[in-house]
């Protein structure tokens, strides 16, 4: 018998892996393995017994996951996975009459345009199939229940957003700076992370609903009154230098 010391809270998939691999080269003794808790925690603990062809088939298997969440999302598909979530997370007024649900992209990301041809090949919204919009003029964009307007893309946003006026259309943005004008909008965080931050008011002047789930998600919600009262300031500000 082999005892594996280990603290209640490490005993999950992670504090078990490693047991495998410590056990590993035990296995041809026919040791069954087990998982104790250390004297700071309970003395009764769930006993995990397994034999060598068991402990080899499990080893296998948390291998193969460890390999899997191992590899780093790019970040053209963390977004993409993102906006796909935001599509099931929003209620459109009429959503019921679609046919294809369709998403303009504003962006000359080609990694972005490739994570999305992908996924919209395989993955439908909603149950229906998805169809790009793929840049080109802009008259096509009444058409689209999303808009993805990429960072490199900013210089035409305001258009963009005037054009779809109170419009039941989602707007996603990239890291724009005027939280006046979004809807939601993907940030980065100090440590390099992908985040996105929701103005409700936005959203729902544009006749969208937002689900429960969106904010488990992980959004930030924009405090609106705050930044009417920054732009007050700046404004008052501005008068004052005249």
């Amino acid at each position: 018998m082999i005892n594996i010391f280990a603290d209640k809270s490490e005993l999950n998939l992670k504090s078990v892996f490693k047991a495998c691999i410590l056990i590993f080269g035990q296995y041809n003794h026919n040791l069954p393995l087990r998982i104790c808790p250390t004297q700071s925690v309970a003395p009764v603990f769930k006993i995990l017994k397994i034999n060598e062809y068991g402990l080899l088939l499990l080893l296998a298997v948390l291998l193969f996951y460890n390999k899997i969440h191992s590899q780093e999302l790019s970040e053209p598909q963390i977004k993409v996975a993102y906006i796909y979530k935001f599509a099931e997370n929003i209620k459109w007024q009429n959503e019921k009459q679609f046919e294809v649900f369709h998403i303009k992209l504003v962006t000359d990301n080609a990694d972005i345009i490739n994570e999305f041809g992908k996924l919209s090949s395989t993955k439908r919204i909603k149950g229906l199939p998805v169809k790009l919009l793929i840049n080109g003029p802009l008259d096509d964009i009444d058409k689209a229940q999303i808009i993805y307007i990429s960072k490199n893309k900013h210089n035409i946003y305001k258009d963009i957003y005037e054009r779809i006026n109170k419009k039941n259309i989602l707007l996603i943005s990239d890291e724009y700076p005027d939280k006046r004008f979004i809807m939601l909008n993907f940030y980065k965080t100090d440590d390099d992370k992908i985040r996105f931050e929701i103005n409700r008011e936005n959203i729902i002047l544009h006749g969208l609903t937002l689900l429960p789930d969106m904010v488990l998600l992980g959004g930030t919600k924009i405090d609106v009154i705050k930044l009417y009262e920054e732009s007050q300031q700046k404004l008052h500000d501005l008068q004052g230098q005249i």
